[in-house]
């Protein structure tokens, strides 16, 4: 059983460090967990990562937690393997080898929790032996998406150059390329704001996101060769592709939410607040009464000094988060000021507590 667990491609075996999971409970407590999803290929990764988190963080360590998240992955897979394709997705590309992901972390959390229960392990053995997928019996398509999948896991600098090695495998795979350059941008941007010195090629970056885009537009290649070109200065084109992005995409939640984060931040005069508005309320209907998507138009309309618009968002996220007004604050408080308090509060905490990987 050991020998087999070792073989496995999952987050238990990865020498590369996973991403920093900071205040796991807190975080996830007020983001949804759809906020982070932009195809059911993401959805998978970000819930077995997951998983794999609430086993081997000490500090946020829990059975059930896990559990729950590496069944909500395998629930994903089936229906996207045999149901209608998605634009875009991956899943019925490279289903055996996220099928070998969500095994291999089930088999270790399973050891982890119950390794003193011979049952337990006997029942662990029989499908390690009969169900699970095998890495080494899957083809070198398959492998290159586990590595590009460790990639996209994976901290910096490791995260590039398991990108680079999936890419080397499978270099027809344009979603390989978009990971390149989603780890890269996503790596400059905290290496800059912790004053590291960034020692990679933009141009490589500005490449691997045209490439992955030219090979397989979906999503994801959007959203990253529009920040791409954001990060860089070329604006007016960030805009230009995101408009592409959400006319090919229009019920893409994802999408929608993250091109109005990036058009509402823009300097002036490429900044666009009134299409950040729309982007946003139509994210907020296709989504239902979402928390974060109130607290997104709530501090937007604050920006437009719009503060009766405001009010109304604040009010559903306040709401969401059982606070009241003026039950926490004091009564000296106007009630316009209270929501715009709690506004600029959740604005300076996803700022400072929340990774960038999942804003």
């Amino acid at each position: 059983m050991d020998r087999v667990l070792r073989s496995t491609e999952c987050p238990f075996t990865w020498e590369t460090p996973l991403l920093p999971v900071k205040d796991l409970e807190r975080y996830l407590s007020v983001i949804d967990d759809k906020d982070s999803l932009c195809m059911v290929w993401n959805e998978v990764m970000i819930k077995t990562r997951l998983a794999a988190a609430f086993c081997l963080e000490k500090r946020v360590r829990s059975e059930a937690v896990s559990r729950r998240y590496i069944v909500e992955a395998y629930l994903r897979i089936v229906p996207a393997l045999w149901g209608p394709r998605e634009d875009g997705d991956l899943v019925q590309d490279y289903g055996l080898a996220l099928r070998h992901l969500v095994d291999a972390t089930w088999a270790h959390i399973c050891r982890d929790f119950h390794g003193g229960d011979p049952a337990a392990m006997r029942h662990l053995d029989a499908f390690l032996r009969r169900d699970m997928v095998h890495f080494d019996t899957l083809c070198g398509h398959f492998k290159s998406a586990l590595v590009a999948i460790r990639a996209d896991m994976a901290g910096y600098p490791e995260n590039i150059s398991a990108a680079r090695q999936a890419i080397e495998m499978n270099p027809n795979e344009g979603q390989w390329h978009t990971i390149l350059a989603k780890v890269m941008v996503n790596s400059r941007q905290t290496l800059k704001h912790d004053g590291v010195r960034w020692l990679h090629s933009t141009q490589e970056e500005k490449t691997a996101a045209e490439t992955g885009h030219k090979l397989a537009r979906n999503p994801e290649s959007y959203l990253t060769l529009a920040r791409v070109n954001e990060d860089l200065g070329y604006y007016s084109k960030a805009v230009e592709l995101l408009r592409e992005g959400i006319a090919a995409y229009p019920h893409n939640v994802y999408l929608l939410w993250r091109g109005a984060d990036i058009v509402r931040a823009l300097p002036k005069p490429h900044r666009n607040r009134a299409l950040a508005v729309r982007w946003y309320e139509r994210a907020l209907d296709l989504e239902g009464d979402c928390l974060m998507l109130h607290q997104r138009l709530g501090s937007l309309h604050l920006e437009r000094n719009d503060k009766a618009a405001a009010a109304t968002h604040m009010k559903r996220f306040a709401c969401h988060m059982n606070m009241s007004f003026p039950s926490i604050v004091g009564s000296d408080l106007k009630e316009d000021e209270f929501y715009e308090l709690i506004s600029k509060g959740v604005d300076k905490f996803i700022k400072s507590e929340v990774p960038h990987y999942y804003r």
